[in-house]
């Protein structure tokens, strides 16, 4: 009886640490700039946006992109249950040619860890 009541108290208590967290929902997990010319000063820019659909404060932790063609940007205060967040992606298309296809993991404090968002586009050639 006394295992029993343990158990439940334990199954309780794991139960409640998980109805408390963050949840990051994104708007859009990949965004297509189409055509972008190449060249310097050229850069082309993303707001993703990010609710935390969670019973707790949500944070982003760190962001690593795949090039160092792409910069980001992020909120860094905890993020509320039901508040939103950015995470501001910006793609240099100086000295790119071609199609692109680049990926950029968020890192927070949710369950999940990790979340992927995905910016792609074709750097074309400037006429002239």
């Amino acid at each position: 009886m006394k295992k029993a009541l343990l158990s439940l108290v334990f199954l309780l208590a794991v139960g409640y640490g998980r109805a408390s967290e963050p949840a990051l929902v994104f708007n859009v997990a990949e965004y297509d700039f189409g055509r972008v010319p190449e060249g310097r000063n050229n850069e082309v820019s993303y707001d993703f946006i990010l609710r935390n659909a969670g019973d707790s404060p949500l944070v982003l932790t760190r962001i690593i992109t795949s090039c160092k063609c792409v910069t980001t940007s992020y909120t860094r205060k905890p993020i509320p249950p039901g508040g939103e967040g950015v995470v501001s992606v910006t793609y240099d298309p100086k000295k790119q040619q071609g199609v692109f296809y680049k990926a950029v993991q968020v890192f927070s404090n949710a369950p999940e860890g990790i979340h992927i968002i995905v910016i792609k586009g074709e750097v074309v050639r400037n006429p002239g």
